[in-house]
């Protein structure tokens, strides 16, 4: 797997450079490629050095741009670059800037030295009224004897991932477990992409039905991976490696244009269709323009826009609300319906809805998990249905698997 997550990196910088400040020219620090060359010299010098390579970021960098402004995400920047050049100049070490928010460190390995520059560094966050959720993230590998830099980044880069992903551990060190997680998604990362090409990705229909009738009213359209010989990969194998390598868009894409066009030969062989949901990720809204992707895929397939219906998640108002906000509006105004999926998942649901113009409520399945002796839980889907009843937003509530449940949901006043 070597240089995985650098020809990540170097695709992501590709995409970045345009737009960033080149703190490399600006400050007088190496460059990544300058990194590469100067640290397997060094690597050679000092053979005999235990020698690790950190790489560093920090947390939600985009998000305190937008809380505190440009100007206080540059100051920040430029007094990171300060400490690691004094700590370049004190250790001799190499430090260099890879793009935006993201460093790498050469250094020899002393665990209590980089613990003092990791404190350092989370200082800067604390005296610059930051809030303590812009956290900074090492992830830390050592370098082995006759190991090249391209490696070593691979790992300090795998080790960032697991840093950024622990709230409690903002450092971590390398280790041969990390390696086979990070290649065996890799691995099913490399498989997806020869499975879009193959056509062994496809869509399976969970139906919406109205209670009072039992009729289909609706579907939501769910990604299934099936193999050409048959073998099945469950959704849970793949989907989280996808949202968490940023190739979900790959997978969204291409399934909202096979729904389309399946629709499409639904409407022209004669049959009725029922409105689809397509599920719209956070990294969707964050790198296309949904309203005028929906609108060209329509437009393609001559769907009419009530057959369309785009489910939102929850945590996605959360993290850019005014855009979600505004997203909504355009698209309800062309007549596509949106929902707000797995509602009462995350602790600002109330709030959003004060602000959030949306046509329906998906009730998160986790409701439906319990039993006629768990009062609380009745007595919260209650106080949930009768709030959507009150503000005349209406609720499709998954996870009904019996006839039961369907009973009790009717008694409620549930629709769907």
């Amino acid at each position: 797997m070597k240089t995985i997550m650098k020809e990540r990196f170097d695709s992501e910088l590709k995409n970045e450079e345009n737009r960033l400040f080149d703190f490399s020219s600006h400050f007088h620090i190496l460059q990544e490629k300058d990194l590469i060359e100067k640290g397997n010299a060094l690597l050679k010098e000092k053979p005999n050095k235990k020698w690790c390579l950190i790489a560093l970021d920090i947390n939600h960098f985009d998000l305190l741009n937008k809380w505190y402004g440009e100007d206080k995400g540059m100051a920040l920047l430029e007094e990171t670059i300060y400490t690691l050049k004094l700590y370049q100049d004190n250790y001799q070490s190499l430090c260099s800037h890879i793009y935006k928010d993201n460093f790498m460190l050469l250094t020899g390995y002393d665990e209590e030295v980089i613990h003092d520059l990791y404190d350092e560094l989370k200082s800067l966050i604390s005296e610059g009224g930051y809030s303590d959720g812009f956290a900074f993230s090492f992830g830390v590998a050592n370098i082995e004897k006759g190991m090249e830099m391209d490696e070593a980044y691979d790992r300090a880069i795998i080790s960032l991932g697991r840093a950024k992903s622990d709230l409690n551990n903002h450092i971590y060190l390398y280790n041969s477990k990390m390696h086979l997680l990070a290649e065996k998604e890799y691995n099913i990362l490399s498989d997806f992409m020869r499975a879009l090409k193959n056509d062994e990705i496809t869509f399976y229909l969970q139906p919406q039905c109205r209670i009072s009738s039992r009729k289909i009213v609706g579907a939501e359209a769910l990604a299934r991976w099936i193999k050409k010989d048959g073998t099945i990969i469950p959704p849970n194998d793949f989907i989280p490696i996808l949202e968490k390598l940023g190739f979900i868009i790959d997978l969204d894409v291409y399934l909202w244009d096979k729904i389309c066009y399946n629709i499409s030969e639904w409407i022209k062989g004669g049959h009725q269709a029922v409105p689809i949901s397509f599920n719209v990720s956070r990294n969707d809204i964050s790198k296309i323009n949904i309203l005028d992707h929906f609108i060209d895929l329509t437009d393609k397939y001559h769907i009419p826009h009530n057959l369309i219906k785009i489910e939102i998640t929850e945590s996605a108002y959360i993290d850019s609300t005014l855009k979600v906000s505004e997203l909504i509006k355009n698209l309800r105004a062309n007549g596509f319906m949106v929902l707000m999926d797995d509602f009462g998942s995350g602790y600002s649901s109330l709030n959003m809805l004060s602000t959030m113009e949306v046509d329906a409520l998906k009730l998160d399945a986790l409701f439906m998990n319990f039993d006629k002796d768990d009062s609380k839980g009745i007595h919260i889907l209650e106080s949930i249905v009768n709030m959507s009843k009150s503000i005349g937003i209406p609720i499709i509530v998954e996870g009904v698997e019996n006839k039961k449940q369907s009973d009790f949901l009717e008694s409620l006043g549930v629709r769907y």
